[in-house]
């Protein structure tokens, strides 16, 4: 990840986390001023059931999730992002704490399927 240096970012009313990489020059009102860190794309398959014809069906897809830290400039506590690219609706936004939970439940859960 490459993150400007301070003279390299744009004004922002205070500031930078080392992360941010935003561009806070169109940000004029409040609520639009957000920290945001590099985007990672990250490629996952995802399962799901669904009705169709009468029966449950199953059904898999490739999709990629963009994975991303997010923070409003009026927060000290910044968020996780992550979901599908192209459909901001099913995007989650989640504490550091919930993520180290969700990583390590996922550690245990990995364990039982892996030889």
């Amino acid at each position: 990840m490459t993150v400007p240096s301070d003279s390299e970012k744009p004004d922002n009313r205070g500031g930078c986390p080392s992360w941010c990489i935003a561009d806070h020059g169109n940000q004029t009102a409040l609520e639009d001023q957000w920290h945001e860190s590099n985007v990672t794309a990250v490629p996952v398959v995802e399962h799901w059931s669904h009705f169709a014809d009468g029966i449950w069906r199953l059904s898999s897809d490739g999709v990629t999730f963009d994975v991303l830290v997010e923070q409003h400039v009026s927060s000290q506590a910044p968020w996780f992002s992550f979901g599908p690219s192209d459909d901001r609706e099913r995007v989650l936004h989640l504490s550091p704490e919930s993520i180290g939970r969700l990583v390590a439940a996922f550690e245990v859960l990995l364990r039982l399927i892996k030889p």
